[in-house]
């Protein structure tokens, strides 16, 4: 399902001048990865303009491109990208040529932050654990390369277990999905890297 979200904030239509809209303006283009609670959080943000919203669970990087091109046309300043969960499936060592020519070009056109997936590492054995582990590094290592700032899963969940608080969904597929308690967490990590981000549209 893909909602555009658009508008003319900052557009005074009573005065002679128009005043400057001065929110960086963000597309999001998602797998499942990106709950929709956490768009519609960072949509009431005074700080960002969502231009475009693509939240597709269960796609594949491919099945992304359509919504990746229909993002870039729309001159974000930011690209929320999330791309490559459902792909691990088919092997890591496929993610990351995968993954790097759709980077390519988004990095071409705005500035970009890559959210980077995780799962719940109670519920595998320790030795897929340490590989799981290793396996995201490197996938945060190809963003960070590719010129991507990053959010990581990872990272988000073991803030929230040292709080005694759960990040992922629950069992079964909800091992690799983050739960409704970590959306204002995933939200506020999100919006901190946008706004690392430059202006890269004129307003």
């Amino acid at each position: 399902m893909v909602l555009i979200v658009t508008g003319l904030a900052g557009c005074s239509m009573g005065s002679p001048r128009a005043q400057v809209d001065s929110r960086l303006r963000v597309a999001i283009v998602s797998d499942s990865e990106v709950p929709r609670p956490v768009a519609e959080a960072l949509r009431r943000r005074a700080d960002i303009h969502l231009v475009f919203v693509a939240l597709h669970p269960g796609y594949l990087v491919a099945q992304l491109d359509r919504d990746l091109a229909a993002a870039i046309a729309r001159r974000p300043d930011v690209i929320v990208y999330s791309g490559g969960t459902n792909d691990l499936f088919y092997g890591f060592n496929r993610l990351v040529p995968t993954l790097e020519p759709r980077m390519a070009q988004a990095t071409k056109a705005a500035c970009v932050v890559g959210v980077v997936s995780a799962f719940d590492p109670g519920k595998v054995a320790p030795a897929q654990r340490a590989l799981s582990t290793e396996v995201f590094a490197a996938w945060i290592a190809a963003e960070k390369r590719w010129g991507a700032r990053t959010v990581s899963y990872a990272d988000l969940a073991a803030n929230l277990a040292r709080s005694g608080r759960q990040f992922f969904a629950g069992p079964g597929l909800g091992a690799f999905h983050p739960g409704p308690g970590a959306d204002p967490v995933i939200a506020s990590a999100i919006a901190t890297a946008v706004n690392t981000c430059p202006r890269r549209v004129a307003p």
